[in-house]
């Protein structure tokens, strides 16, 4: 399995042993080495989790992402983080006595802890605060607060709607029937998940849940996976063999439990009969959720606790605050927060990061894509990769680009050897402008869609094929950037061309005066925002897509964490490339009208003074005005599906509505057999007035023998000459009496395009 994120995938440690509950004296005899020496010194921050589990995990992210956040703000540094782990799930009580132990010892700068030692260690956070490290507990607080030495308590949400969540949930499972149902806990001396017990029973008195009804409250002979799979078995057989016969719901207030029950019911086909709730995370519920196993739980954002957390430790090692009941607490990006007295707890203080956030079968694939794309996939790993593969097409999307690619890098080749090979044809400001307009689709084409995934990092999460690093990601989006941006930008100097000569009647000579513009635009552009890109960290894979480009890295990070990389990605593409699109979308528009109306125009003025003469010249101003329409076509179609993408998936992620994800998904396949195609519909666009030519003379040879006749003709087509006979039509009308009065005399022109008719004559039009 591969993951993306910020160092390694942190994984479930489960020890199957039971738990032991110790008195003061057995947790006095603990070894005080918990801290390995040279890990942390008095400079440092100890965050102590409960134990090594994925919200733990991601809890100590977000309190390293808020130190960094901090240390780029302001001149001196934040305390760094170092995060301190119970070595085994067993005995984390005694060993969370021993950091925090270790950590008075060494004086580190502030403790931060899941308090799961209970009140046990509060003799210990006493003797910590008393030498002058401030202790903040989050998830789970000390009983004693201030008394025990804690400084604060950073409350996910508030607890006291513990109770009220999960009779909501109960009642939403269960139906307006109701039904019995069962509260399973990991422990009963956790101080949290008694004041739950408690709260739920307290809700269940309302009217409201009076058809709901808890038949008990149990625990795991042992606090892990293997435990908590035995009790939801036993509870299993308990409506089975008729003892509860209604029981149709385990309510599991941690996310262990949650967990290790939904699985358990899921691996042995008994969601028909029973059902979890609770308090779990996305990534570890997803499977079970989507069999119906579990319909609705509830969590709060993990990462967002360590941030606050480490927020109001900072600002009390900082001075900033006291730490006294209405100092306010700024909190970065999640706003400033308000110390206040915990209405649960006596003499403690407390802050709330916000509320219960639900999940169910609308938005558990997105969350749980996010927590698995950051490396929190736990035991779900296998699953998630499978599904998600098939799921977004992922191997679709990473090898149908190269071929789409390499036929539009070939064909974008055949363009440019053909015109440089031809003295008369690299003369030509058209050819020299098709010259640059195919070399920058060949830039992308070949960097961007034919290497596809094969530059993007190896450990890219859901990338068929990866096997790159980050500079050769970089790589390949420095060079998409630049071909995409020239190729953008060609465009309009193409359309540019055709509207100077057919709409203003510019001559040759002028064109050329003006042309090293049309080429600097593109040129200048393209290579400064592709060394931009590079400049600020730009290029990463994209989360939908299949290479690497202008993305923010890891992903989603604008969502819920800090960007490492590419942080304000979606301006940065509106800004690089997607802007000179849409531009170019209405430069093309409004060129096309203008073409058409001066071609319209200069044939009725023709017919109404009847210049005959001038039949084939205006035939030959339509082919090229339909050749400029058709390579205006041969560009939009292309970027129409990546532009409706952009305005659709504007974070890159994983949509709430299953009908959307799936249309998303069906628009990223339309995208990349289309998108690489611009070089092939050019090539047909560019060797279309030779087919006509080819046909004319010989109807009655094979489709093969016309193809060949047309891509290898015995004389070329020179469409410069065509465009130039247009521009000479439009000219003569416009400026040559002859067509506002018939009895006037024509003037004698001599500006190099005298002997035009001819010459177009041996060229031939397009």
């Amino acid at each position: 399995m591969k993951n993306l994120l910020i160092g390694k995938t942190f994984l479930i440690i489960v020890v199957a042993s039971r738990i032991n509950i110790v008195d003061s004296s057995e947790a006095i005899s603990v070894a005080a080495s918990a801290i390995q020496p040279g890990t942390a010194t008095s400079n440092d921050v100890i965050m102590i989790p409960k134990y090594r589990q994925n919200n733990h995990d991601q809890m100590v992210l977000g309190a390293r992402l808020a130190q960094k956040e901090l240390s780029s703000q302001s001149a001196s540094t934040a305390p760094n983080v170092v995060a301190s782990y119970p070595l085994s799930r067993e005995n984390s009580k005694n060993e969370q006595i021993s950091i925090v132990q270790d950590a008075t010892a060494l004086g580190v700068q502030a403790i931060m802890m899941a308090n799961v030692a209970g009140e046990l260690v509060e003799n210990y956070t006493m003797d910590a605060a008393q030498k002058g490290i401030p202790v903040v507990t989050y998830d789970s607080p000390l009983k004693g607060g201030l008394t025990a030495g804690e400084s604060m308590f950073v409350s996910p949400v508030d607890f006291r709607l513990t109770g009220v969540l999960m009779a909501d949930m109960a009642l939403s499972i269960l139906g307006d029937q109701g039904g019995d149902f069962v509260m399973l806990c990991s422990t009963p001396n956790a101080a949290n998940q008694i004041a739950w017990i408690a709260s739920l029973k307290n809700a269940l008195e309302s009217e409201k849940y009076s058809k709901l009804t808890l038949v008990g409250v149990y625990y795991p002979y042992i606090n892990n996976a293997v435990g908590f799979e035995e009790i939801t078995l036993q509870l299993v057989e308990l409506r089975t063999n008729g003892t509860f016969p209604n029981l149709s719901l385990i309510m599991a207030p941690t996310t262990s439990g949650a967990t290790a029950s939904a699985r358990a019911l899921y691996e042995h086909e008994h969601c028909d009969i029973m059902q979890v709730s609770g308090l779990a995370m996305p990534a570890e519920m997803l499977e079970a959720s989507q069999a119906g196993c579990a319909p609705e739980f509830a969590l709060w954002n993990n990462l967002d606790v360590g941030y606050l957390a480490y927020h109001a430790t900072h600002a009390l090692v900082s001075g900033q605050i006291e730490g006294g009941e209405g100092d306010i607490i700024d909190a970065g990006k999640l706003g400033s927060r308000q110390i206040q007295l915990d209405p649960a707890r006596n003499n403690s203080l407390w802050i709330i990061l916000g509320d219960f956030i639900k999940y169910d079968i609308e938005n558990v694939e997105r969350a749980a894509s996010v927590d698995c794309i950051m490396g929190f996939c736990g035991d779900a790993a296998d699953y998630f990769e499978q599904r998600f593969m098939d799921k977004y097409k992922k191997k679709a999307l990473a090898i149908i680009p190269k071929f789409t690619g390499m036929l539009s890098f070939l064909c974008s080749g055949f363009l440019v050897q053909h015109i440089l090979r031809s003295q008369k044809q690299r003369k030509s400001p058209y050819s020299r402008i098709i010259v640059g307009l195919s070399t920058a689709d060949m830039f992308s084409s070949f960097f961007g869609f034919f290497l596809s995934t094969w530059p993007m990092p190896s450990d890219t999460w859901l990338a068929y094929g990866a096997a790159g690093n980050t500079q050769t990601c970089s790589m390949q989006g420095f060079f998409l950037q630049l071909g995409l941006c020239a190729a953008t930008l060609y465009q309009a100097s193409l359309v540019c061309y055709y509207f100077f000569t057919i709409v203003k009647g510019w001559s040759k000579t002028k064109v050329k005066k003006w042309e090293p513009v049309l080429h600097a635009i593109p040129c200048t552009v393209a290579l400064g925002t592709a060394i931009s890109g590079l400049v600020l960290r730009l290029y990463n894979p994209l989360t939908r897509g299949s290479l690497c480009w202008i993305n923010e890295y890891p992903p989603y990070c604008n969502e819920s964490i800090s960007c490492e990389r590419g942080e304000g990605a979606f301006g940065y593409r509106w800004g690089f490339v997607y802007g000179f699109v849409v531009a170019t979308f209405a430069w093309l528009g409004c060129a096309m009208i203008m073409i058409f109306h001066s071609v319209h125009t200069t044939e009725k003025r023709s017919r109404k003074y009847r210049r005959r003469d001038d039949s084939s010249a205006h035939s030959q101003a339509r082919e090229v005005a339909a050749q400029a329409l058709l390579y205006s076509l041969a560009y939009c179609i292309p970027w129409i599906w990546t532009l409706i993408l952009s305005f659709i998936d504007t974070g890159q992620g994983v949509f709430r509505s299953a009908a959307i994800d799936n249309s998303l998904t069906a628009l990223n396949i339309v995208n990349v057999v289309v998108f690489p195609l611009q070089g092939f519909l050019n090539v047909m666009v560019y060797v279309r007035p030779r087919y006509i030519e080819a046909r004319k003379k010989d109807p009655d040879s094979s489709i093969l023998q016309m193809v060949w006749r047309t891509l290898f003709p015995e004389v070329d087509v020179d469409m410069s000459m065509a465009v130039r006979r247009a521009s000479l039509v439009v000219r003569r009308s416009s400026l040559f009496p002859t067509l506002r009065d018939p009895d006037a005399k024509e003037p004698n022109t001599h500006d190099g395009d005298s002997n035009m008719e001819a010459k177009g004559k041996e060229g031939g039009y397009a």
